[in-house]
């Protein structure tokens, strides 16, 4: 269901930009003082700063995300830790379980009456 949203979304941005496009093709100064004067479309502008926004928050967010990736892989060594003792254990316990079932009782002594 979530990848039918993402598609949805993805085709609805997509058509939006191409409208965009279409009824925006007419040419704008841009004037990189003190080097360049250029004349692009508008929606060139619009989409190059889009993109600019959309590379600035994929980063936000990755560096964001980066203290979850590293408390999770720190989790996964314990995690891992932990299941190595707890086999070491198991293993101690049927040591100890094979060692009593072996073990026998010695009789109690003869009353003499």
């Amino acid at each position: 269901m979530l990848k039918v949203i993402f598609w949805l979304v993805a085709l609805l941005l997509i058509t939006f930009v191409i409208v965009f496009a279409a009824t925006n093709p007419n040419p704008v100064s841009l004037n990189l003082w003190p080097f360049i004067e250029l004349d692009v479309p508008l929606y060139a502008i619009a989409l190059v700063g889009a993109l600019f926004g959309f590379l600035i928050g994929a980063l936000a967010g990755w560096a964001q995300g980066f203290k979850v990736r590293q408390r999770n892989r720190q989790l996964m060594r314990e995690l891992e830790r932990a299941r190595r003792e707890a086999i070491g254990l198991n293993e101690q316990v049927a040591k100890h379980e094979a060692a009593v079932a072996q073990a026998t009782i010695p009789s109690p002594p003869a009353v003499a009456a």
